[in-house]
């Protein structure tokens, strides 16, 4: 469960360091927003809607009332500043914006700013985790003007990666823990008989259940999963071809180099050179 706010506050403020830790089950924010920004490491957040990768210099929006689970991406340590805000400190900002515009920009959880900004990001949080360690009334409407300016950063210069998300076409629960399976069982490239085992469905149920939940079979749908894990590890790591292919339990670097073109049009070399970022 995620940590209370404090009676009479209207923000919490962290700052963390974790190593590679996987959220059990799904989490929600129940009664406030969230947004983070990412110091180091590579996670990945599902919610019941979409699946987001985020790395370095990211921010990491997270509307009210949405659910989310967090898995690792790289044993690499984890850094983030995190903020929770009330509703009532969303009111300015949802009357400037509008509701409809606020709550999309929320519903993004994969944002990257330019470096220039990412360094003025990193400072709005830190100044946020100064006044919220001496919380008062001046502490908060200082909190409250510098999350604005954060909102303001992100919605002026944060661009959504192309390649951050994966689509989910509804809500089945039983698809749903089959999928949060495969977020961690993705590389052991399990059956059709193994996860229609977890949904508790006989293979021909689970296949038209999951085709009419993501779209594709089950098949599809792991190397479209792969493929995404595989587009941030070219952009955001140094590892080989060999050390991703073996990473995301291809049978051999040939066979996850075909499957990357195939969905991409050139091969993995071919997308680093184009797509990379220092690291």
């Amino acid at each position: 469960m995620p940590i209370p706010m404090k009676k009479g506050y209207n923000f919490l403020v962290q700052h963390k360091k974790y190593t590679s830790i996987t959220m059990p089950s799904l989490d929600i924010y129940e009664e406030y927003y969230g947004i983070g920004f990412i110091v180091s490491g590579d996670r990945q957040i599902s919610t019941l809607g979409r699946t987001f990768f985020i790395h370095k210099g990211f921010i990491s929006p997270m509307d009210i009332h949405t659910y989310h689970r967090t898995t690792p991406l790289s044993n690499q340590t984890y850094e983030k500043y995190h903020v929770r805000f009330t509703p009532l400190m969303a009111k300015r900002l949802i009357r400037v914006f509008g509701e409809a515009r606020f709550h999309e920009i929320m519903s993004h959880s994969s944002y990257k700013l330019p470096k220039e900004y990412q360094d003025e990001a990193l400072s709005i949080f830190q100044k946020m985790l100064e006044e919220y360690e001496h919380y008062d009334c001046i502490a908060e409407l200082m909190l409250q003007d510098l999350l604005e300016r954060l909102i303001v950063i992100l919605y002026r210069y944060g661009e959504i990666p192309e390649a951050a998300e994966i689509g989910i076409n509804t809500t089945d629960d039983a698809i749903l823990n089959v999928l949060s399976y495969i977020n961690i069982h993705f590389a052991d490239n399990p059956s059709v008989k193994e996860l229609s085992s977890i949904a508790g469905l006989s293979e021909s149920h689970f296949m038209k259940r999951f085709r009419d939940c993501t779209g594709c079979s089950c098949k599809t749908y792991i190397h479209h999963y792969k493929n995404k894990i595989a587009q941030s590890l070219l952009t955001h790591t140094k590892k080989s071809i060999q050390e991703i292919s073996d990473e995301l339990g291809f049978c051999n670097s040939n066979y996850f180099c075909k499957i990357f073109k195939s969905l991409n049009g050139i091969n993995p070399s071919a997308f680093r050179r184009i797509y990379t970022q220092k690291v």
